[in-house]
């Protein structure tokens, strides 16, 4: 992902897309950002002061349906 806009409802393929696109978004926007939080079912990367957003993933058991 060249600029990820992360949004409720998105999907990642792996944890590792989802910490790449964090890391990304980081980079791009120079903010602070480390993971907090990471386990089995969940990642939490949070922006370090000055800024003050939080960003979740979590495993899903199915995907988006397509028809």
């Amino acid at each position: 992902m060249e600029d990820p806009k992360f949004k409720i409802g998105m999907y990642f393929s792996t944890p590792k897309d989802f910490k790449a696109a964090a890391r990304q978004h980081a980079i791009l926007h120079q903010r602070p950002a480390k993971l907090v939080k990471n386990g089995k079912r969940r990642i939490r990367t949070r922006c370090e002061k000055p800024c003050q957003w939080e960003v979740y993933a979590a495993k899903v058991l199915r995907g988006p349906l397509t028809k």
